[in-house]
């Protein structure tokens, strides 16, 4: 059989994961607003988590290309080895944040 106690302690370290990988997200984001507000593009886009993207749509400057843009910081990435996966950086921070959040 199992027992009970050991699997309530897991879910106590995979929630305690969770929420510090969460943590360290809002970090990340809000240090990419910060540089991206005092201009420093490039670091902003490095400091980003890109956690929420899409292909370019037909209200991006960059719409009928191949690639992705993070919709958090608004940089755009060359295409991947999927539709899914974001290659290269190809501008950092290259347009206003989409996400609703961010802005």
């Amino acid at each position: 059989m199992y027992d009970p106690e050991a699997i309530i302690q897991d879910a106590d370290f995979e929630q305690a994961d969770l929420e510090a990988a969460g943590r360290a997200a809002s970090r990340a984001m809000n240090r990419s607003e910060r540089l991206r507000a005092a201009g420093k593009l490039a670091e902003a886009a490095a400091a980003c988590p890109h956690s929420w993207s899409g292909c370019f749509d037909a209200s991006d400057p960059r719409h009928g290309q191949a690639g992705r843009r993070c919709y958090h910081c608004g940089t755009a990435f060359a295409p991947g080895a999927d539709l899914w996966a974001m290659g290269p950086i190809i501008a950092p921070c290259e347009t206003p944040p989409t996400c609703g959040c961010c802005q």
